[in-house]
């Protein structure tokens, strides 16, 4: 008798672990479906022109500050602040149509990357002040390489592979004489 219990006993564990097994995978496929349609629901969440109107609108603050700061950092380069206005709000209108809710990003900060990154390049397309520490920099590089192409050409020279006529003539031509 009670080796029929335990049989009986045995096979109840064993239905109530597969009716255990298969809540749990109901449960996951429910919260699956349940995202994929959030996730087809946030797609359609794009801002509609009246939205993109009023969120511009409300940010046109953020530009200015913007445009000042950079102008207070020194990197406008003698670029005057209503440009960088006119840049910033061209790229607030642009962050304003590209936005999207799904994301889960705040406007403000969405904005700020459109906004900042159109006035920097405003900055580097419109300046009229050349970027003295870029081309000292260009200068600097461009003379290491033709140092380390004559050092080249000197230990070819040294090893008999060229002549000194040759290694000069380089050398002219290296250095632009």
């Amino acid at each position: 008798m009670t080796t029929v219990i335990g049989i009986i006993l045995f096979f109840l564990s064993i239905f109530f672990i597969i009716n255990l097994i298969k809540e749990t995978s109901m449960k996951a496929l429910k919260k699956a479906s349940k995202k994929e349609k959030e996730t087809e629901i946030r797609k359609m969440q794009k801002l509609s022109q009246k939205e993109q109107e009023e969120i511009y609108e409300s940010h046109l603050e953020y530009v200015n500050k913007l445009a000042n700061k950079l102008v207070h950092e020194g990197l406008d380069k003698g670029l005057p602040i209503e440009v960088l206005v006119k840049e910033g709000r061209l790229g607030l209108r642009k962050a304003a149509e590209d936005f999207d809710l799904s994301k889960g990003y705040k406007f403000s900060t969405y904005a700020y990357w459109y906004m900042k990154r159109r006035m920097l390049r405003a900055i580097e397309v419109q300046s009229s002040i050349p970027d003295t520490i870029t081309y000292k920099f260009q200068k600097q590089q461009k003379s290491i390489s033709e140092a380390d192409e004559l050092k080249k050409f000197a230990d070819l020279r040294d090893r008999g592979i060229i002549t000194e006529e040759e290694f000069n003539a380089k050398k002219k031509q290296i250095l632009g004489l």
